[in-house]
């Protein structure tokens, strides 16, 4: 097909490459409204009482520091259990772009969890670093406060309280997301994808009609009824003209 073949078809069938480009339009709107989120993560590590710090737990303290977490853990999701189909993963790897994720830090595989720390791991993803930081601010003061009632309810004195420290003390934010030089190169390829393949169907829609036509023109000549001839007389024997 030659390049004047071409432009006249594309002229002939201009609608089809109108719709082709106003879909066009909508992915280029979808895209540029993907602006990233913003990310942070931080760790509420529980600590044993008396002056010990973080990292300083000894072994007769661990498994029930753990334990305690776990508490908590639940005790954060209202009793529910915890998601961990894709805790390995960011959220914003998994498709979210508000929101956060608290769960208990797990040292194991896929194939095997492990708890063997008496920490809460947090994932925060939102529109914007303002959001985020007031969010692990409100997370990370919720678990505090979650520890200090469950161990009020069970009359854990002062000398024996089990306190949490956030690590990180300041949040790190970080931007997720498309940078503008990925997105750029990404609006480039929808435009040449897009204008290719509204002349591909323009071309299609068109060779299909063509073949339409011919079918049909070949059914009304071989359905045309033949000329009809005009009676034959046949003279009786004898008879005159």
């Amino acid at each position: 097909m030659t390049s004047a073949t071409l432009l006249s078809l594309m002229a002939r069938r201009w609608w089809v490459i109108l719709i082709g480009l106003l879909l066009t339009a909508g992915a280029y709107a979808s895209l540029q409204q993907n602006e990233g989120a913003f990310s942070t993560d931080a760790t509420v590590i529980f600590v044993a009482p008396g002056d010990r710090g973080v990292g300083e737990v000894s072994d007769g303290y661990l498994g029930s520091l753990v334990d305690f977490a776990a508490v908590i853990e639940r005790d954060f999701h209202d009793g529910r259990q915890s998601d961990r189909l894709a805790e390995n993963a960011s959220l914003y790897g998994a498709g979210v772009t508000q929101g956060y994720r608290v769960l208990l830090v797990n040292s194991g595989s896929q194939w095997e969890n492990s708890f063997a720390k008496p920490a809460l791991a947090i994932n925060i993803v939102g529109p914007s670093e303002d959001w985020v930081v007031s969010t692990l601010d409100t997370v990370t003061a919720r678990i505090a406060s979650l520890a200090a009632a469950r161990q009020a309810q069970l009359g854990v004195d002062s000398a024996h309280t089990i306190t949490t420290e956030r690590v990180p003390d300041a949040a790190v934010v970080s931007h997720v997301g498309s940078s503008r030089g990925t997105k750029a190169r990404a609006m480039v390829a929808l435009t040449v994808v897009g204008l290719g393949l509204s002349v591909a169907a323009a071309v299609g829609l068109d060779r299909a009609i063509a073949r339409s036509s011919r079918r049909s023109r070949r059914t009304r000549t071989n359905t045309r009824p033949a000329p009809s001839r005009p009676p034959m007389i046949r003279q009786k024997e004898g008879s005159t003209p």
